[in-house]
């Protein structure tokens, strides 16, 4: 592989002209399910062996460990005095990282309380993740025993050399996909297919649904040139004293969200990071008119399942409120309306923050602060190619007055202070419900309960303002 230059001619666009206040959407918690952090799956049984154990590489300098456990327990990224109570390596296959979600309907489209939902890489990069497969899972709710379970998992593999680069696990027959090679991160089914978004290259590749077989894979161009990040094909380091390549995008910035049309004949799959001007030397910003402050924006692209080709080169934009924000998922309510998961890198309960800087092992130094769901049109845009942001649901303010969680408090309230909140989809549209999901960064993330290792979720939410245009 060679480093090349990209050079884009992006511009800092004026302010867009949207509401300069957005209602809060009042949400009520209707159902709640979930599994276990520490939910394995084996590896497929024509797997290498290599498989059979995750998280080797995990620890310092990513050298390998292979005696499971022998890592010891893990810390999180944000509460870094705060180890879980998992370690590494583990034996099979976590199921955790759940970091994209469809509900699964019958024919007259009622919810089956059956989602597909994605696995991303693995441990959080290219480098401790080589061990980790690349699946995607049916998973089953039980919102009566409040029990989630996985009913199926199937593995992108690619024995048709699909993949434009060499993958971690080349010279194997079926070639199972890892977090060596990419981070899924949305997933759509349409028709025989399934799209998973990654961030790493970026890439949008297409699978036989069935099979987990890649089919294609698609990159993405802006102005007519490759969009990349550092962990993308074709660059390299520099030599010491070298200019560093030119990339357009922060690492782990790729597709993270991914919404397809009613209709299924488009997806929209959305940047979680701003991309860069290479001669500028600046991330794309706008001012915020509701805070009157810099922040990042991020490019949406449109792609037709049909053609098989991208329309539109990224022109639809959506504004961060903070620039240090993320986008957990996207997905469509109609052909106009959307939702979309913004968040802060934050997490844990803000009660059980510390207090005066006295860290110690049972608070917060970092509680979440920002959790929400926006409720956008993308058929709506200014003149700048903002998307309008109409109404947001508040994640970290849920009414659960029936006591449905488990961590509901006596106030009748119920937060979601995961650091990654990663799955949004239409639940039910008539009874204006949504489902929202966390992703439990396994074995790291601990927002429920200081020291333990956080369990996937899934909550069905009455939001009667997303489906009324946001008249909350």
């Amino acid at each position: 592989m060679h480093a090349f230059a990209i050079l884009l001619m992006l511009s800092a666009a004026a302010g867009p002209a949207v509401s300069q206040q957005l209602p809060k959407c009042p949400a009520k918690l209707k159902k709640w399910s979930s599994f276990p952090a520490v939910t394995l799956v084996a590896p497929p049984s024509d797997a290498p062996p290599e498989l059979a154990v995750s998280g080797k590489f995990a620890g310092p300098g990513n050298r390998r460990v292979s005696t499971v456990g022998a890592l010891g327990l893990q810390c999180s990224s944000v509460n870094r005095a705060r180890c879980t109570d998992y370690p590494m390596p583990v034996p099979l296959q976590p199921v955790q990282g759940l970091s994209g979600i469809e509900t699964i309907r019958n024919k007259d489209g009622v919810p089956t309380d059956e989602f597909w939902q994605v696995t991303d890489n693995g441990y959080g990069n290219m480098l401790n993740s080589p061990d980790c497969t690349i699946m995607f899972h049916k998973i089953r709710a039980n919102f009566t025993s409040k029990k989630s379970s996985v009913q199926q998992t199937i593995f992108l593999n690619d024995p048709d050399k699909k993949m434009p680069f060499p993958i971690r696990l080349e010279g194997t027959s079926k070639r199972y996909l890892t977090g060596g090679d990419l981070d899924t991160e949305s997933i759509q089914h349409i028709k025989d297919s399934v799209y998973v978004g990654d961030e790493f290259g970026p890439y949008l590749v297409e699978a036989d649904a069935a099979s987990g077989k890649v089919l294609a894979v698609y990159d993405i161009t802006y102005n007519g040139t490759v969009v990349r990040s550092p962990d993308g094909i074709g660059l390299q380091l520099a030599n010491p004293g070298a200019a560093s390549p030119n990339v357009t995008l922060r690492r782990s910035r790729g597709f993270e969200g991914m919404a397809a049309s009613p209709d299924k004949k488009y997806l929209y799959p959305m940047l979680e990071g701003a991309l860069y001007d290479t001669a500028g030397r600046f991330f794309e910003n706008v001012t915020n008119p509701r805070t009157n402050k810099t922040t990042e924006y991020l490019r949406i692209w449109k792609f037709n399942t049909e053609t098989k080709q991208f329309e539109g080169n990224g022109t639809l934009k959506y504004m961060l409120e903070v620039a240090d924000h993320a986008i957990g998922d996207f997905n469509m309510i109609d052909d106009k309306l959307a939702m979309v998961i913004e968040r802060d890198n934050n997490e844990g309960d803000p009660g059980q923050g510390c207090k005066d800087g006295n860290f110690t092992a049972t608070c917060y130094e970092a509680p979440a602060a920002f959790k929400r769901v926006y409720l956008i049109d993308i058929s709506s845009t200014d003149s700048n190619g903002f998307v309008k942001k109409i109404a947001y649901a508040d994640l970290m303010d849920i009414d659960d007055p029936d006591s449905i969680c488990p961590f509901t408090n006596s106030s009748k309230k119920l937060n979601l202070p995961a650091q990654t909140i990663e799955d949004v989809d239409v639940y039910d549209a008539k009874s204006s419900l949504i489902v929202v999901g966390n992703d439990n960064n396994f074995p790291y993330s601990s927002s429920r309960r200081v020291g333990k290792a956080d369990d996937n979720e899934l909550l069905v939410l009455e939001v009667p303002g997303f489906f009324n245009g946001g008249k909350c």
